[in-house]
């Protein structure tokens, strides 16, 4: 019995070593597996953090690939690799690192140049089974050469005589060859090892990414930003013909041969002429008379030639008879910005003739657009955000980036010895050559995109022209939406929207604001427009005054109580200070001072927030104040009371 406890005990211990010995080799293959999926790792985040930095800095993205056949290089330390394409049924390389030898028939000039084997290479199409590339690309199945010397696959290539070791990878993609990969060391490095043909096996997998990345990139880098851009400009002016059709006034578009070319609903319903009837026809075909004609031809061709706004009362002609109408007339731009025609706003105004005459006027102004009004402010805020991006875009005339490459450029030029010392005359050469070409090619991305945002700028301000038609009557009297708005980023704003007029005027703007920061309780579209105003006819009444230098609009701002008070004044021409109500009159203009709709408008809109607003001059040639007050917002109250 004993022998037997014996044996048993002998073999359990054998078991419990045998098994130690199993897990034990099973561990060391775990850890040996985790440390290749660690090494793989490692090896596929530096090269896609390699890859992400070059596509940001390297301008011309082919240039990508030579950077990912430098980094597979380096990192199997081969001497040379080559990346090819699949192009249709050939393999075409795109990228290389190094003197890569499978090359046929290309002469030692050629081999001794990188750039000028890949364009030699590039002019080759590999057909699938021709060849080392074109067997592997076929067969789909990885190669390793280890002793190349006496292998007979290098006999067809000339300049292979040097070749120690060779290994190639497909690139396969859900069952699709995508390329090959080809890495190779002269007689002067050590045999490839399976190890370096598994991790190119591995890496070829990233860089199937990357030839993916890079479509993806080129059209992201050329169309997103525009695409974007034109998507918006779409989108506004969808929004801007559902407002034509749904107006509550009546609206017509004239070319410039004066043919009604669009109408909407309303007007087809204040005239009782259809569409058919009216478009096609001449304006003035609907005219009461020859003496109305001629006026309203003359006031189309004034809105055409002189680029205004023109406002007048008419009677509109109807299918029994005639209905009187406010007419606005605004110029219609194309997206180049060139004039087209006129946008007519007809303003239905029987009943305010039944009552007092501008206070029933204004009544049924907000009464009948009010159904609009909320779609007017946010499409106005839209519309005015985007035109004061472009603004900036136009403005911004030289780019840092551009600068600094110049600055650069210069510093290499200028010390061009030190430089070739330093990298070698032929490689300080090509990296001369590789920023004048960056230069050039930032330089026409910069003009291009420059014309696109003007031409876009153009499609906002005819935009802008159709909203300011129904915004003018939909603001009235009406009561703002307000919040709380940091005055002076107002300002910023209107200054920003009129740059282009005060700039052309070499007008200054001085500041005089206080040390806190004022917040008012304000509508932002609206007074946005106001102040755009107040500006515009500031600039413009340099145009009659005598001072030719030294022109200025000072803006001061201060704390009057819980009233925030903004003082705009300019040094042109000025007026008689007893015109100064006149300017706010309704249908009231002067040159002298452009506008004074636009002034009427404005006290509305500051008189819907609980404002002020006045003008005042000391005479002609003396210049002109405009002296706007607003509410603090409620949150500022505290903040701001002494």
């Amino acid at each position: 019995m004993s022998l037997v406890w014996l044996v048993i005990f002998v073999l359990f211990g054998a078991a419990l070593s045998f098994g130690g010995i199993a897990l034990r080799n099973a561990f060391n293959r775990l850890k040996q597996e985790n440390k290749d999926l660690l090494h793989q790792k490692a090896d596929r985040d530096n090269f896609l953090n390699v890859f992400s930095q070059n596509l940001q800095d390297i301008e011309d993205i082919d240039n990508v690939l030579n950077a990912t056949a430098h980094y597979i290089a380096k990192m199997l330390e081969a001497e040379s690799v080559c990346i090819y394409e699949i192009q249709r049924s050939h393999l075409i390389a795109s990228g290389i690192s190094g003197n890569f030898p499978l090359v046929h028939g290309a002469g030692s000039y050629v081999m001794t140049k990188p750039k000028y084997i890949l364009e030699y290479l590039r002019k080759e199409k590999i057909a699938l089974g021709e060849g080392i590339i074109g067997r592997v690309g076929k067969t789909l199945e990885p190669l390793l050469i280890k002793e190349a010397k006496n292998d007979s696959q290098l006999s067809e290539y000339s300049n292979a005589s040097n070749i120690n070791t060779l290994m190639a990878v497909p690139m396969v993609y859900d069952g699709m060859l995508t390329g090959v990969i080809c890495a190779v060391n002269n007689l002067n490095a050590g045999p490839f090892s399976q190890d370096q043909l598994n991790r190119l096996q591995f890496i070829s997998s990233q860089v199937i990414l990357v030839l993916n990345m890079i479509m993806v990139y080129r059209n992201l880098s050329e169309h997103q930003r525009i695409s974007q851009m034109l998507a918006e400009k779409e989108r506004s002016e969808l929004e801007i013909r559902q407002i034509f059709e749904t107006s509550g006034d009546g609206m017509r578009v004239l070319n410039k041969n004066l043919e009604i070319v669009k109408v909407n609903n309303q007007f087809e319903k204040m005239t009782g002429f259809t569409r058919q009837e009216l478009i096609g026809r001449y304006c003035y075909d609907y005219a009461l008379s020859k003496e109305q004609a001629e006026s309203e031809r003359r006031s189309i061709e004034s809105a055409i030639g002189e680029k205004n706004r023109i406002e007048e009362d008419v009677e509109l002609k109807t299918a029994d008879g005639s209905i009187p109408c406010i007419v606005a007339t605004v110029p219609h731009y194309n997206g180049e910005g060139g004039i087209i025609g006129v946008i007519q706003n007809f303003k239905d105004i029987s009943d305010r003739l039944l009552a007092e005459k501008s206070a029933a006027r204004d009544a049924e102004q907000r009464g009948k657009l009010q159904m609009v009004s909320s779609v007017l402010h946010d499409i106005g805020n839209a519309v005015t955000g985007i035109g004061t991006a472009f603004v900036k875009f136009i403005n911004e005339k030289e780019w840092p980036e551009a600068n600094s490459l110049v600055m650069l450029q210069k510093t290499l030029e200028t010390q061009s010895a030190l430089f070739s010392q330093a990298m070698g005359a032929e490689k300080a050469e090509k990296f001369l050559q590789l920023i004048t070409k960056l230069n050039q090619a930032l330089t026409k991305r910069q003009n291009m995109m420059q014309d696109l945002f003007r031409k876009l700028s153009f499609g906002i301000t005819h935009i802008s022209d159709v909203l300011s038609l129904q915004r003018a009557y939909a603001g009235g009297g009406s009561a703002a939406d307000s919040s709380a708005l940091v005055l002076r980023d107002l300002v910023a704003d209107a200054i920003a929207m009129q740059s282009a007029s005060i700039e052309k005027r070499n007008i200054s703007i001085h500041f005089n604001l206080p040390p806190n920061v004022i917040q008012v309780k304000a509508d932002k579209t609206r007074i946005i427009q106001v102040l755009i105003n107040i500006l515009k006819n500031a600039a413009e009444s340099f145009d009659s005054s005598g001072r030719k230098e030294d022109r200025q609009i000072n803006i001061a701002m201060r704390l009057d109580g819980r009233n925030a008070v903004m003082r705009i004044a300019d040094n042109a021409r000025g007026f008689d200070p007893e015109a100064a109500e006149d300017f706010f009159k309704n249908g009231f203009s002067t040159k002298n001072r452009g506008s004074g709709i636009g002034l009427y408008q404005c006290r509305a809109i500051v008189e819907s927030h609980g404002g002020t607003i006045a003008i005042n001059s000391q005479g002609i040639e003396k210049g002109a104040e405009v002296v706007l007050s607003l509410p603090v917002a409620e949150s500022a109250n505290d903040k701001f009371d002494q």
